[in-house]
């Protein structure tokens, strides 16, 4: 299910969906397989109460984590 554009929801599913409240703080991850020479490192965003992404908070890092 998708929520609407801009709107900051964002909606769980499996045991998280179960277990998750409105309100609580939550931490998103994905995975992905790459070659030494395609990997750039994470994206991390952080966001506002309102699930906004933040100025100037996205750091782009450049070594493994």
């Amino acid at each position: 299910m998708r929520g609407a554009p801009g709107s900051g929801s964002i909606g769980l599913n499996g045991a998280a969906a179960r277990l998750g409240e409105i309100g609580d703080l939550i931490i998103i991850m994905s995975y992905a397989l790459f070659e030494d020479k395609e990997y750039t490192g994470p994206t991390i965003v952080r966001v506002d109460e309102n699930n906004h992404p933040l100025d100037n908070e996205n750091p782009r890092h450049s070594s493994r984590v």
